[in-house]
């Protein structure tokens, strides 16, 4: 087993994850969904516990599915 490879494919999740974030900050996506007037708390809780470093969190769909969360709950509240 190459603990190596595996290690990085770990890892790869969790920095695949803070990117898809930054990109949807400079996009103004994450804005969007954080400053709204029909903003979830639910959501906004899920998006903070990225944000604070959770992002290996399978249970947290924010997490789990990244780019399409992001860009769902944007289009909701847009």
């Amino acid at each position: 087993m190459d603990y190596k490879i595996e290690y990085e494919d770990y890892m790869m999740m969790g920095i695949d994850v803070f990117r898809d974030y930054v990109n949807a900050w400079y996009d103004g996506t994450l804005q969007t969904i954080l400053f709204s007037d029909k903003k979830n708390p639910a959501i906004t809780k899920k998006i903070v516990s990225i944000l604070s470093g959770y992002v290996w969190d399978k249970n947290n769909s924010f997490a789990s599915s990244s780019k399409y969360a992001l860009e769902k709950t944007y289009e909701m509240l847009r």
